[in-house]
């Protein structure tokens, strides 16, 4: 994939918890709005703001809807990852995807690491010596 491809599919990652403060912070603004504004008539059609937050609504739910079954996708063909922590990676993809679609990404899409250095492939075995690193003498050996 591309570095440009990357980036957009970085901001679509992002762009759901981007959505949810944005959400938050409208749903605030118009609560407070209405409390404050008890003694008027209620609104007959719905304000403009309204319209626009359903807008950005349908697009953050069709952006959710494309980018999951991708990572999940990218997910089973990624060599970087073991088994096990495929299968908890696709709970947290499932299951909070609002918080893991950003970390998938910055782990996984965005860099271009090599498949054994990087640190989430197999660990070694207690017999083995850890990777680049040489087996020190012991101490009786050295003294």
């Amino acid at each position: 994939m591309n570095r440009t491809g990357k980036i957009i599919i970085g901001v679509l990652c992002v762009w759901p918890l981007f959505y949810a403060g944005l959400l938050l912070l409208w749903v605030t603004r118009e609560v407070l709005g209405v409390y404050f504004n008890s003694g008027h008539y209620p609104f007959v059609d719905p304000p403009a703001s309204f319209l626009l937050m359903m807008g950005f609504h349908l697009f953050t739910m069709l952006v959710l809807m494309a980018l999951v079954p991708f990572c999940i996708w990218h997910l089973v063909k990624n060599p970087r990852l073991v088994q096990d922590r495929k299968w908890m990676w696709g709970g947290g993809l499932l299951f909070v995807s609002v918080f893991a679609l950003p970390a998938y990404w910055f782990y996984f899409i965005w860099p271009d690491a090599d498949p054994v250095s990087d640190g989430f492939s197999e660990a070694p075995s207690v017999d083995q010596p850890p990777p680049n690193k040489k087996r020190s003498k012991s101490r009786k050996a050295q003294g």
